[in-house]
């Protein structure tokens, strides 16, 4: 098995989530039999600004600053269904960021516990 992630690929606020890069799923289209792409959301809550990979901010001061962070981080990972993977990257672009985007708008919707 092999596993591959694939993100934003663009700086943003941790509050928004932005346009995917259908380049990204170059590798899996068209796909080799038996290969399955399955989105992950990752919710990071409250804390998302505050981790978030800003505009302007290098790779270097961005993992600098979340590894000088104290205290925890609260983070939910939903493993999503699998998309139709086809030749059409545009099409499993649009798939994977409408399913995370759903997985976190229900999040942000459900009562806290």
């Amino acid at each position: 098995m092999t596993l591959t992630i694939f993100h934003e690929d663009t700086p943003g606020d941790g509050r928004t989530l932005l346009p995917f890069r259908p380049t990204l799923l170059a590798a899996v289209a068209p796909a080799a039999p038996g290969t399955a792409v399955r989105p992950i959301a990752i919710d990071y809550g409250a804390s998302g600004p505050g981790i978030a990979w800003h505009s302007g901010e290098s790779g270097v001061d961005n993992a600098l600053r979340l590894l000088g962070r104290r205290g925890t981080l609260p983070v939910t990972v939903r493993l999503l269904d699998e998309l139709p993977v086809g030749e059409d990257r545009k099409a499993m672009a649009r798939d994977g960021q409408a399913a995370i985007g759903a997985a976190l708008t229900s999040a942000m919707r459900s009562p806290a516990l």
